[in-house]
């Protein structure tokens, strides 16, 4: 499992004071850029001939998180296959999970746009971090 500790700024939140619902998403692909910057230092995504665009994405809220929390992101591979993977991401504060999101990549080929294989170093990678 990955784990880092991001803030919850004002910025992230409504007029309440409550992570704006779509600032969560946000927080966990700063998360995400994270993740990849451990399990693969030398890859260049973006001039990658691989790309991994999200195709699905889904958020769960159980409390608020407010302006000034530090959240705890837990971060685990739930689901791996030959070109797809699923990320969850957990969201603590003080030992309490806040909220939980899911994103879906799908490996595809720069030129073309199609979905193909995972390249082999990222699949093993992902696979250290598994959990289901």
């Amino acid at each position: 499992m990955f784990e880092t500790k991001l803030r919850i700024n004002f910025f992230d939140t409504d007029a309440a004071g409550i992570l704006f619902f779509g600032n969560l998403f946000r927080l966990a692909h700063h998360a995400y850029e994270l993740f990849l910057e451990k399990i693969s230092p030398r890859r260049n995504f973006f001039d990658d001939q691989v790309l991994l665009p999200i195709v699905h994405s889904e958020a769960d809220y159980k409390a608020p998180l407010k302006a000034g929390d530090v959240t705890n992101v837990k971060l685990f591979v739930s689901k791996l296959g030959e070109s797809s993977f699923e990320l969850t991401y957990q969201f603590f504060c003080e030992g309490i999970l806040k909220a939980q999101a899911r994103t879906v990549h799908v490996s595809v080929d720069k030129e073309k746009f199609k979905k193909i294989s995972l390249p082999s170093d990222l699949k093993n990678s992902l696979m250290k971090y598994f959990n289901k």
